[in-house]
């Protein structure tokens, strides 16, 4: 984790809805999932009752795959990761696709009759649930499509493809949710994996196999879930026996404690609130946080926090924990791409956040006239020029300017390298001598702009090219 190899596991354990090794537990939930049946026909269905068979439940598995999805939509599909179901048996396997897609239908139809965005709906129509199980030869036909060794490895290509993209093949990556029951636990990588739904015992070292399909390095990836449901925590502790005992406590403080991410968003975020109290300057006055950021050094600075507190919000989210920090996030995002604009500067454009993150600023940030999504306006251009008059300083109309003319200069230098130095220097020497007269400042550089759109249209050129 220190070397960027891989990512931590946060383990969330379920179990109080029916922890397999507790059997007083597991029969108080079995009440409950055959409450509706008759008392003798329930005390016969106990009798002959397994763990295994409990698993195997049809109503137990409907319960728990609308928790998986849950889950799975909240927290890991809004930045396009992926999910690993490990089911108690084939059978199992099989029934977790069918309550997973019923679960699905009737996400999409309640999406449909509250008022859902078309994109959200197209998103989760598009979203698939396979299942990847062995075979026999002497295997009912309810298990043959799931089987095929063919469609094994079509399934498996469209899991590890990201949800945009397609194959030379032809194949697309819409396969978000994987259910299995032996096969691709362990030795499997799949970097685009974050989230393991545990349904079944698994103990030794193919736990510590299973859960390390979650903790493969990608992008925007903070950190990798296990999500336990029939309470094998305990047993990681077994696992890891063969480290010493000071190493399997620090692991175990890893996987185990979510606690310690709701602190560390806490202080985070109190450090990105009071970002700018140190220069005089309050959070709410967008404008001039803005021009603290004119410092490069103060800039990195406060890139390097927000990007903390972006990915520290994403780890907690949608937990309520991180809610009540969500207009603070909105704050700084609009302060960071107000920025962007002025100081020209992509490091502190947003998009390169998690997507869980971008769709709660997004809008936000389009309703205060800044989409993170376009590029700062073209130097010549009218929106610029419409732009720049509108400003509610002149300190921010020189920024603004300088900063065009700085890039300007920089991309085209080559093409006429007299012509940029020489402009160059006059922009310089402008800045050094109103530096302390923000309006005369402005004014003088409009005038600079003004010559740099002309380029070398008005002067004399006596038959010669100034460029060569």
């Amino acid at each position: 984790m220190e070397d960027g190899v891989t990512v931590e596991i946060i383990y969330e354990g379920r179990t109080h809805k029916g922890n397999v090794t507790d059997k007083e537990q597991m029969n108080r939930h079995f009440e409950d999932v055959f409450s509706a049946v008759d008392k003798d026909e329930r005390q016969l269905i106990l009798d002959r009752y397994t763990w295994r068979a409990y698993l195997e439940a049809e109503e137990v598995i409907r319960d728990k795959a609308a928790d998986m999805l849950d889950h799975y939509l909240t927290q890991v599909f809004p930045n396009r990761f992926k999910a690993q179901v490990v089911a108690v048996s084939r059978l199992a396997a099989i029934r977790d696709k069918q309550a997973l897609d019923a679960a699905l239908r009737q996400k999409i139809e309640s999406l449909k009759a509250n008022g859902g965005s078309s994109e959200d709906l197209e998103l989760l129509k598009r979203l698939k649930v396979e299942v990847v199980i062995s075979g026999t030869n002497n295997d009912d036909v309810i298990y043959k499509p799931y089987t095929d060794e063919n469609q094994h490895e079509r399934v498996i290509a469209r899991f590890k493809l990201p949800f945009d993209q397609t194959n030379d093949a032809g194949i697309s990556g819409d396969v978000g949710i994987l259910v299995v029951q032996s096969m691709l636990i362990t030795g499997f990588d799949a970097p685009v994996e974050q989230v393991m739904y545990l349904d079944n015992v698994i103990k030794e070292h193919n736990l510590l196999q299973a859960i390390a399909r979650v903790n493969r390095v990608y992008r925007n990836k903070s950190c990798g879930y296990v999500v336990d449901y029939v309470g094998v925590a305990h047993h990681l502790r077994e696992a890891l026996s063969i480290f010493d005992e000071k190493d399997t406590d620090e692991i175990l403080s890893v996987v185990l404690d979510r606690s310690a991410d709701k602190d560390n968003l806490k202080y985070i975020h109190s450090q990105a609130k009071d970002f700018f109290s140190q220069y005089d300057v309050e959070l709410k006055d967008i404008d001039a946080c803005v021009d603290v950021l004119a410092d490069e050094e103060v800039r990195d600075e406060f890139i390097n926090l927000l990007r903390a507190f972006n990915k520290a919000m994403d780890r907690v989210l949608p937990d309520p924990e991180a809610l009540r920090f969500v207009y603070d996030l909105k704050i700084l995002s609009w302060i960071s791409e107000s920025a962007r604009n002025r100081y020209r500067d992509e490091k502190l454009s947003i998009r390169d956040a998690s997507r869980k993150i971008r769709e709660i600023v997004d809008e936000f940030l389009i309703s205060k006239g800044v989409d993170p999504k376009i590029p700062p306006l073209p130097i010549f251009s009218d929106a610029l020029k419409k732009k720049i008059r509108e400003n509610k300083t002149a300190r921010a109309t020189a920024e603004e300017i300088t900063s065009a003319i700085r890039e300007y200069i920089s991309e085209n230098y080559e093409t006429d390298p007299e012509f940029y130095d020489r402009l160059g220097e006059k922009m310089e020497k402008v800045l050094a001598e109103y530096q302390d007269n923000w309006n005369r400042l402005a004014k003088e550089l409009e005038e600079v702009l003004e010559t740099l759109k002309k380029g070398r249209s008005e002067e004399k050129s006596y038959g010669l090219n100034p460029r060569t």
